[in-house]
């Protein structure tokens, strides 16, 4: 009696989801951003006829889009990203965490499209399943892997665009001449 209750449970939590990735993909596709604050936006505050909140509206947030654009600006004519972050410090600019600024955070993972150089929502594209997050069955945390090609939803926000298309295809090039190991 009990393995069978373990296996309906562990069979209900996978159909849970399930479900749950199926409902982010539906708001994805819709335009809406599905969690996680992105430096350079901030939350939009909306209610549907019923008075119930419109999750997942972005705006862009002047004064941090600024600083994206000249994040990219800076990287395209050449400078690093240390060197980037650390006049950012110096001016006193508060980074993503409202502390200071890491080279980490202009960098990220390239290969997920995490990190300010590297995420399309900036150009106007919002990406759903760059990366999943998957349980390590020995240590009980949560690792990011990253997601099945067929499985990344795009979706166009123009609205949201803070850098130029020809400044982003530059940051691109940029990048690919100083990406390290083969090519």
């Amino acid at each position: 009696h009990v393995g069978l209750k373990g296996t309906m449970n562990a069979l209900q939590l996978q159909e849970i989801g399930r479900k749950t990735r199926r409902g982010l993909q539906g708001v994805a596709r819709s335009g809406r951003h599905t969690g996680g604050r992105v430096y350079g936006y901030t939350i939009r505050r909306e209610f549907d006829a019923s008075g119930e909140p419109i999750r997942g509206l972005r705006d862009v947030h002047p004064g941090e889009a600024a600083i994206v654009q000249e994040i990219h600006r800076r990287y395209a004519a050449g400078a690093s990203p240390r060197a980037i972050v650390a006049d950012l410090n110096a001016r006193g600019v508060p980074g993503p965490t409202g502390k200071t600024w890491n080279a980490s955070a202009l960098n990220g993972n390239a290969e997920r499209g995490n990190g300010i150089l590297h995420n399309e929502l900036y150009r106007g594209v919002l990406v759903f399943g760059r990366q999943k997050w998957v349980k390590d069955r020995k240590t009980g945390r949560r690792r990011a892997r990253t997601g099945a090609v067929q499985e990344i939803i795009r979706t166009d926000v123009p609205e949201l665009r803070i850098v130029p298309e020809e400044l982003w295809e530059r940051v691109r090039e940029r990048y690919a001449q100083n990406k390290l190991g083969p090519q």
